[in-house]
C-alpha cells in the first residue's frame, strides 16, 4: 500500500467517471449493470478476497450466466471454456473436483466470467471471480475475489439501507472501505481470504441474492457505485497510518470505547456522544430469557471453565466503570458470586433478542427480563448516528469526524 498523502478532503471533490450500461444474458432475471471507471491518480490495490461462507462445505452450487473459464488457482491451463453454465452442483473428489459429469484434476480451481460477467455461488450473484478451494478434512473454502469498489459498492448497499442518505452512506462508504484495506494489509500472508462476507467481518451480499420470500434483490445499485467511486482511494487514518474502523448498528447516545472490544483498536475509536441514533427500532428494547434457561447456560459456561456454578439465585448488572465502558454482570449461586463482563455474559446467553451489552436485569416470576439499548458492540461510527446526522445537514466527512475523534481522511494515490 501506497503511504496515504494529502489530508481532509473537502466535500465536492470533483472526480471524472466514465459510465456504461452493458446488458447481461437473460437468467435468474435481467438487471442493467452500471459500470464506472475509477479517477486518473487514484491509488490502485489487489482486488479483495472474500470468504463467502462461515464453514467450509464438501458440495457448492454454481451457475454462470455468461461465457467463462475456469483454471487452476494461479496457472494458466484452462480446464474449462463455455459460453454458461446452468446451475450445477460441484463436488469434492479425489483428486480435484467434479463439475457435472466432468472431473478437474486441480487442488483450487478459479472462475472466471467474461467481463463484467458474474458466479452464482448458492443464491447469491457475485462480481468478479470465484475460488473453489481445497482444504484439509475433505472440505473446500468458496472466495470471492472482487475489485475493492465493486466490493466496496456492495458493502454499503448490505450495510445501509439507501434511506439513510448519501452523506452517511458516503461516510459508510469510506468506512467500509478503510476496513477493507487494513484487513487486507494484517491478513495472514498464508491465508485464502482477506475478510469474510458476514457482520463477522461486514456484510456483503455481491452483486443480487434471492430472499427467503423468493424475491430477487440487488446487492448494489446505481447509487452505491457511484459512492463508492465518488470516494475512491478515501480512507480513514491516523497519524499517517491505516486503521481498521470498526462500526456498529445502533450506539444508543454514547460509543464504546474501542480498546474495551478490540486489541487493535486505533485512538480514533474513542467513547464520543451521539445524540442522532434515537429514530433505530433498537434504541430501546426488551427480552425475556426463562430462569431455567440462564442457569442452564451458566452452568454449561463454567463447567466449561472447570469450575462449579449451582442454582441461579441473583443476578444484577453493576455500574458502568468509564464512558463508554463495560458494565459487570454480577450473579450468585447462594454460595459464591461471580461477576462477569457484560460483554461475556451476553455471549453465554446468545446475541438472539440481547442486542448489545447495554442492558439492565430484574427478576418476574420465574423468569429474567432484560432491558437494553442499541445494537452490537457500539465502537466508532454509529450508522442509525450517522444517518441522523446526515439528514441534520452534515456531510459524509463531518460525520467521519465526529465518530473517529483524530483521524484524518486521506486519498490514496498512486503518487
Amino acid at each position: 500500500m501506497r503511504k496515504p498523502t494529502g489530508t481532509w478532503i473537502i466535500a465536492g471533490l470533483a472526480f471524472s467517471f466514465v459510465i456504461a450500461l452493458i446488458l447481461f444474458p437473460r437468467q435468474r432475471g435481467q438487471r442493467a449493470r452500471l459500470v464506472i471507471q475509477p479517477p486518473q491518480g487514484v491509488a490502485k490495490f489487489r482486488p479483495i478476497r472474500v470468504c463467502l461462507v462461515p464453514e467450509a462445505v464438501t458440495t457448492v452450487s454454481i451457475q454462470i450466466d455468461g461465457p467463462f473459464q475456469v483454471t487452476p488457482v494461479g496457472g494458466t491451463q484452462i480446464l474449462l471454456n463455455q459460453p454458461r453454465q446452468a446451475k450445477t452442483a460441484v463436488t469434492l473428489v479425489l483428486n480435484g473436483f467434479r463439475w457435472d459429469q466432468r472431473e478437474l484434476s486441480a487442488p483450487r480451481l478459479e472462475i472466471t466470467p467474461a467481463a463484467n460477467g458474474a458466479v452464482w455461488v448458492g443464491e447469491k450473484e457475485y462480481p468478479g471471480k470465484v475460488q473453489l478451494i481445497r482444504i484439509p478434512g475433505g472440505r473446500m473454502q468458496l472466495v470471492n475475489v472482487v475489485p475493492l469498489e465493486d466490493y466496496v459498492a456492495c458493502v454499503v448497499d448490505s450495510e445501509m439501507p439507501r434511506e439513510f442518505g448519501p452523506e452517511a452512506r458516503k461516510a459508510q462508504a469510506i468506512t467500509a472501505r478503510s476496513y477493507a484495506l487494513a484487513q487486507m494489509q494484517n491478513a495472514n500472508p498464508g491465508a485464502f481470504y482477506d475478510l469474510h462476507a458476514s457482520t463477522r467481518s461486514q456484510k456483503y451480499n455481491g452483486r443480487r441474492y434471492l430472499s427467503s420470500d423468493g424475491r430477487m434483490l440487488a446487492g448494489d445499485s446505481a447509487e452505491s457505485l457511484q459512492l463508492a467511486y465518488e470516494t475512491a482511494g478515501m480512507v480513514c487514518t491516523y497519524e499517517g497510518k491505516l486503521f481498521c474502523t470498526y462500526y456498529s448498528a445502533v450506539c444508543s447516545g454514547r460509543t464504546s470505547l474501542g480498546s474495551d472490544f478490540f486489541s487493535d483498536a486505533a485512538f480514533p475509536h474513542q467513547s464520543v456522544i451521539c445524540e442522532w441514533c434515537a429514530d433505530s427500532p433498537l434504541y430501546r428494547w426488551q427480552t425475556l430469557r426463562t430462569n431455567a434457561e440462564v442457569q442452564e447456560k451458566l452452568h454449561r459456561y463454567f463447567a466449561d471453565q472447570g469450575s462449579r456454578f449451582e442454582s441461579l439465585t441473583s443476578l444484577a448488572v453493576g455500574p458502568v466503570p468509564h464512558p463508554g465502558g463495560v458494565a459487570p454482570v454480577i450473579m450468585s449461586d447462594g454460595k459464591q458470586t461471580v461477576s462477569l463482563p457484560a460483554t461475556t455474559f451476553r455471549r453465554i446467553l446468545g446475541t438472539n433478542g440481547l442486542y448489545s451489552h447495554h442492558f439492565q436485569v430484574a427478576a418476574q416470576g420465574t423468569n429474567w427480563v432484560f432491558t437494553g439499548s442499541g445494537n452490537g458492540h457500539g465502537v466508532g461510527l454509529c450508522q442509525w448516528g450517522a444517518r441522523g446526522l446526515g439528514h441534520a445537514g452534515k456531510n459524509g466527512l463531518e460525520i467521519l469526524a465526529h465518530y473517529y475523534p483524530g483521524a484524518e481522511v486521506v486519498v490514496l494515490t498512486d503518487e
